[in-house]
């Protein structure tokens, strides 16, 4: 009877430890896929800001690079749709991530800013059959129109936005 009962409180004790091991080894999993999956949602996230980064400095560009009045409705409802969507995602990362990336964010608005104005002043005097002044139109030309790679000040500092973009994002 003492050996049923011996029998019994070692198996006992081995089904307690069996059990407490499988709720470690439980509790270690789900850590792990709670890891997991916010390093998925946060990837994706990074994913899709830069996307949005990438897509408007490629619309950005492709207004410089074809000027058109023809396209330039089509062109700049596109551009606002990019920025639209980046905003989106900006968003998504500040209520996440803080303020990371604010400074970049910052910095690709006044590229925006700096071409919309001078779109918007391009199209007023196209309008308005106003003649640009030689200084208003070197002012603008340089953003309006993409350079040389050499002469692009503006298309460098769109550049240099996007790597910093980039470099946050790693």
């Amino acid at each position: 009877m003492e050996d049923y009962s011996l029998i019994t409180k070692v198996t006992n004790i081995m089904v307690a430890v069996a059990a407490l091991g499988g709720a470690v080894i439980a509790a270690l999993g789900l850590r792990t896929w709670r890891h997991e999956l916010h390093g998925r949602a946060d990837f994706e996230l990074a994913r899709r800001v830069i996307r949005g980064v990438y897509e408007l400095r490629n619309q950005i560009q492709q207004m410089r690079n074809i000027f058109s009045p023809e396209m330039l409705d089509t062109q700049y409802e596109r551009l606002n749709n990019k920025a639209s969507e980046l905003d989106a995602a900006l968003l998504e990362a500040r209520v996440l991530w803080g303020d990371i990336l604010q400074g970049q964010k910052e910095s690709l608005k006044e590229c925006l800013v700096k071409y919309r104005l001078a779109l918007h002043s391009h199209i007023r005097s196209q309008k308005e059959k106003m003649e640009l002044t030689d200084e208003q139109y070197e002012e603008m030309r340089p953003i309006l129109y993409g350079g040389s790679d050499d002469n692009d000040q503006f298309g460098k500092t769109v550049d240099q936005t996007v790597r910093e973009f980039e470099d946050a994002l790693r």
